[in-house]
């Protein structure tokens, strides 16, 4: 899941798509820290992970729709998304 993040962080270039670029940042950064001692609640990744998807669906760019189901079928099948 974290690849997929870094892949929209790389192609959303410009300042139109600057605010795709930092949810996807920021959700890059939640699942990051997940592999440590400290783990955020699965609604929290949950919600951060939606925004920066439904961002990149709402582009209506070919490339970042895929970005974004490519995702959501990812969310579906990570258990860290229902644990906890």
């Amino acid at each position: 899941m974290e690849d997929l993040f870094l892949l929209i962080i790389k192609e959303s270039t410009g300042t139109k798509h600057n605010a795709l670029r930092q949810t996807a940042q920021i959700a890059y950064d939640k699942l990051y820290r997940q592999h440590g001692i400290h783990r955020d609640p699965s609604h929290e990744l949950r919600s951060v992970c939606f925004t920066a998807l439904q961002m990149a669906l709402d582009t209506k760019r070919p490339k970042f729709i895929t970005m974004g189901l490519n995702g959501l079928h990812r969310v579906i099948k990570d258990e860290r998304f229902y644990i906890g």
